[in-house]
């Protein structure tokens, strides 16, 4: 008899979906800021396919080429996916206005849907706690006082795997006692 499959967890869900919402941030390297909805909480993933080595030859192709693109998004309410490209596979998207294409679509869609119905934001579960840790640590350890605010970034964790111990890395400076004062 098949073994029903079990469950994703909700830390597993809820992180992912962090994860996602990225690639809509303004953060470096994120691919889908064409999608982004102010004010919306969006998780999503891009995608193309890629030509081989073959296909470019063969159709003499320009080697920023892709046959097609995509953008999967959703929020609390709503899950979008949209494919774009030629029907003739030959036909190559060559510009990153034609690959944005399903990125805009989606923006466009989801800023109608959310005119009409409040999206909410992602609810984080009781199984994920947030803990901020000094960038560097291994294993990973709590900031101090004394960490430099470039070091410092909050980070989800399952909870009870949260790091306890706290870094010493950076110290209170020592000033020393002023000597030769006059008062």
């Amino acid at each position: 008899t098949p073994t029903a499959t079990p469950a994703m967890e909700d830390y597993t869900a809820y992180m992912v979906t962090d994860i996602l919402r990225d690639t809509l941030s303004n953060l470096p390297g994120a691919s889908a800021g064409a999608a982004n909805v102010s004010g919306v909480d969006i998780a999503g993933k891009t995608g193309t396919s890629n030509y081989s080595s073959e296909d470019f030859a063969k159709h003499d192709l320009p080697k920023s080429s892709v046959p097609d693109a995509w953008f999967a998004g959703y929020t609390p309410s709503y899950s979008i996916a949209i494919w774009s490209g030629y029907k003739d596979y030959s036909t190559p998207i060559t510009t990153w206005p034609e690959r944005r294409l399903s990125q805009t679509l989606f923006k466009t869609i989801m800023t109608d849907l959310a005119q009409y119905k409040k999206q909410g934001t992602f609810k984080k579960p009781s199984s994920v706690v947030e803990a901020t840790i000094e960038v560097g640590t291994s294993p990973l350890q709590l900031t101090s006082e004394f960490t430099p605010d470039n070091l410092k970034r909050t980070e989800l964790f399952v909870r009870g795997t949260e790091p306890k111990e706290v870094s010493t890395q950076y110290q209170k400076p020592d000033v020393g006692t002023p000597t030769n004062l006059l008062a």
